[in-house]
């Protein structure tokens, strides 16, 4: 599976024309604070934050084509929603906050990105 749905995105440029290129920029340069909001959650144990902060990431990354992060988003949202710590969980998040990055990196050496 790729880590960027480019007809997402390519639908999402003929609805919004260059407006798309602010949107993913925006995008992208959160993704490091929120999955280092993740992980701070995570170490505080606040499954409520935790859960509704996988949530938006979860949308966001479905929206904007990044469906791997999107996926991995929806596992923590639903492991956080037990309101119990988890090796899974854990693991989970060090995923996501991995992943975010690749996928950062994804947008812009696919060019969707111009930094």
């Amino acid at each position: 599976m790729q880590l960027i749905d480019h007809a997402t995105l390519n639908e999402l440029r003929e609805a919004l024309g260059d407006e798309l290129d602010g949107i993913v920029k925006l995008y992208v340069d959160g993704l490091p604070e929120q999955s280092a909001h993740l992980v701070a959650l995570l170490s505080a144990g606040d499954w409520v934050a935790l859960r509704r902060t996988a949530h938006s990431l979860k949308g966001s990354s479905i929206s904007m084509g990044a469906e791997q992060l999107g996926a991995l988003a929806a596992q923590i949202e639903k492991l956080a929603a037990t309101g119990l710590g988890s090796t899974e969980l854990d693991t989970t998040v060090a995923r996501v906050a991995a992943l975010a990055l690749e996928t950062a990196n994804a947008y812009v050496e696919s060019g969707w990105v111009r930094t």
